[in-house]
């Protein structure tokens, strides 16, 4: 999976991983504040909720960690990660993510 034309990449992932940043001069924020800040780029249920389905496309195994540490990576985050780590980063913030929706923030 890389970013190809025919991928449909919904503009709440495109807003959530502009947003997801280190905003402190020495990189030190926690990734959990950087992960606050990126969710303030989808406001609404709606939104979230869409967010949330191109999360479970990401993560339903048919992706390697490569593939997904790549479009991370290329989708203007700042603040990236290996694809040692990216399905389990990916998994714990869509697990924040289905804790907002279900809360309903």
């Amino acid at each position: 999976m890389t970013a190809q034309p025919s991928m449909n990449i919904p503009p709440e992932f495109q807003r959530f991983t502009l947003h997801f940043a280190d905003l402190s001069p020495d990189y030190s924020w926690p990734f959990e504040k950087s992960m606050e800040l990126a969710f303030t780029a989808v406001p609404t249920q709606q939104e979230k909720l869409a967010l949330k389905a191109f999360m479970d496309q990401l993560l339903d195994g048919t992706h390697s960690g490569a593939e997904l540490a790549r479009l991370w990576n290329n989708s203007g985050a700042r603040i990236g990660f290996g694809k040692e780590d990216a399905i389990a980063i990916l998994g714990y913030i869509r697990s924040e993510l289905i804790e907002k929706i279900a809360l309903g923030e």
